[in-house]
């Protein structure tokens, strides 16, 4: 399966600007897939689908069932393209371990086995950190050779405030397409394990 066809559900504006560019370039340009179509992304905020964590974060199967069956009607065009649901939701305040394995039960039972769940732990952001040396143009202030790999999984959207160094501050809206477009994928993909996930899942299609 080299031609594929895929519908991402995302929680944020900034994702939904970036996600399509980054399945285009894992597809292409490190699993060199003969065709990709990413379709627009769905949209939903993160609390539509897991409770507040003070609630031991419970999964909400009714909204992860709306948002699929939404996905899965999207997806059927009466092809012979192979067909994916990538529901892909910021970790954060969750341990992704504790959580990864109850959405990744709800999202395959809704979605009739298509799907696929990746949490990045902490954030999208958390990619950005994982292939700084990359994108050092945007993170000029950061000491990169502090930051190891537990480090780059862990830190997220505040550090690359923190570190942003261009004339205006970090907005996801406007940079992390940005950013997806420039980043290393290769020196991302071994930073982080979240990432690495993604590009197995997708790698396992193939």
């Amino acid at each position: 399966m080299s031609r594929l066809r895929i519908v991402p559900i995302v929680e944020g504006h900034g994702e939904k600007e970036a996600v399509g560019i980054l399945l285009r370039r894992v597809w292409y340009e490190m699993l060199r897939g003969e065709y990709i179509e990413v379709l627009k992304p769905i949209r939903r905020p993160r609390s539509k689908f897991i409770s507040p964590p003070n609630l031991n974060s419970q999964v909400k199967q009714d909204e992860i069932r709306r948002a699929c069956g939404l996905a899965m009607l999207m997806l059927d065009k009466g092809d012979d393209l192979a067909s994916r649901i990538l529901l892909l939701l910021d970790a954060e305040p969750d341990c992704p371990k504790e959580l990864a394995p109850k959405l990744h039960d709800v999202v395959q039972r809704e979605c009739g086995g298509i799907g696929i769940t990746v949490l990045p732990n902490m954030e999208f952001e958390s990619w950005f950190v994982a292939a700084a040396e990359s994108l050092h143009e945007h993170f000029q202030d950061a000491d990169l050779s502090r930051l190891n790999s537990v480090d780059r999984e862990v830190h997220g959207k505040r550090w690359v405030q923190q570190h942003f160094s261009t004339s205006d501050s970090y907005s996801e809206t406007t940079d992390q397409a940005k950013l997806t477009s420039k980043m290393d994928l290769q020196r991302c993909r071994e930073n982080s394990q979240s990432f690495d996930k993604l590009c197995r899942d997708l790698e396992g299609l193939l």
